[in-house]
């Protein structure tokens, strides 16, 4: 039996769920993990020397539902048939481990020090190197490599210090403090760079998180990004990243109709590549620890990458 096969029979911890090869199962398998058990088997490979020696196929799996669904404990533990106490042990161990394996898959770097004093805390400094060659994996000799957009996450609302009432903002008293409010979700959220190779569809590069209210994509851009181009390179942005002629090239700057197809197919597969989302935990409201999002973005980076280099969530574009 194949470790794929057996990621069907283990994929409720101790409840066997196994319907065959049947398209059916594979389906319900990516609606309760948010990854096929291929993409499953390789990064149970690619974490397996990082692991606690007592961490389980089963408790990979665990993860990846609470990663997907985004429950309470309560129904999680019940489904897989352990305390709660149990299944927060051992999905607070595998999440650090599968967030820290980024290094080998795309490049990041974080920002913010609080950020920075957590993936100190869960040994992740190591990682913060920046590692984005892979743009160059079927180079054409053309002047964007990558595209880059930013995305949001909605996020609860910080408290205010202890022994404030109000923020000061500009000379006003706000309840709330405005650098973290996100005008797409009308709330506060939490902003990721992200660029992707134009060629082959990998992430090359993630940045963040700041705050939305504070960080929009051009300012972020300018921040780090800008300073890792080439002279004369150039990437692929929406209008959003207006006012950079020499850095970006903007959805109506096309040649001819050939041009303006290729532009809007690489868009469309930046659009698609960015599902993060697809897991609850990030595309709900965020309401744990905010100094773990980093670490929980990153793990749904490595799935949503490992499911790329399978073919699962990428095409071919003629850029």
């Amino acid at each position: 039996m194949t470790l794929a096969n057996k990621f069907y029979i283990i994929r409720l911890g101790r409840q066997i769920l196994y319907s065959g090869r049947r398209d059916g199962s594979r389906r319900d398998f990516r609606a309760l993990f948010g990854v096929s058990p291929t993409v499953c088997v390789d990064l149970w490979y690619l974490c397996r020397d990082s692991f606690d020696k007592k961490i389980r196929p089963r408790h990979l799996l665990w993860s990846l539902m609470w990663m997907k669904t985004c429950a309470t404990e309560p129904i999680l533990s019940s489904l897989v048939r352990v305390t709660r106490k149990t299944f927060r042990k051992w999905n607070w161990k595998v999440l650090p481990t599968v967030s820290a394996q980024a290094k080998h898959l795309v490049s990041h770097s974080f920002t913010h020090a609080c950020f920075r004093i957590v993936a100190t805390y869960f040994v992740l400094l190591p990682c913060l190197q920046i590692k984005w060659s892979n743009r160059y994996q079927g180079d054409k000799g053309r002047t964007c490599l990558v595209s880059v957009d930013g995305t949001d996450f909605r996020i609860c609302e910080p408290a205010i210090p202890r022994g404030q009432r109000w923020i000061i903002w500009k000379g006003k008293r706000l309840p709330f403090h405005p650098k973290w409010y996100c005008h797409k979700h009308n709330g506060p959220g939490v902003r990721y760079e992200v660029a992707v190779c134009l060629q082959t569809g990998d992430i090359v590069w993630i940045n963040g998180p700041f705050p939305c209210g504070k960080w929009p994509d051009k300012k972020i851009f300018k921040h780090k990004l800008i300073h890792k181009l080439d002279n004369n390179e150039m990437t692929e942005a929406d209008s959003t990243y207006s006012g950079m002629p020499y850095e970006c090239r903007m959805p109506g700057d096309y040649l001819n109709e050939a041009n303006r197809v290729a532009k809007a197919d690489g868009h469309a597969r930046q659009e698609t590549i960015n599902r993060f989302k697809q897991f609850n935990c990030l595309g709900h409201r965020y309401w744990h620890d905010l100094k773990h999002h980093s670490m929980i973005f990153k793990a749904c980076a490595v799935c949503v990458q490992l499911s790329i280099e399978q073919g699962e969530m990428n095409w071919d574009i003629n850029y």
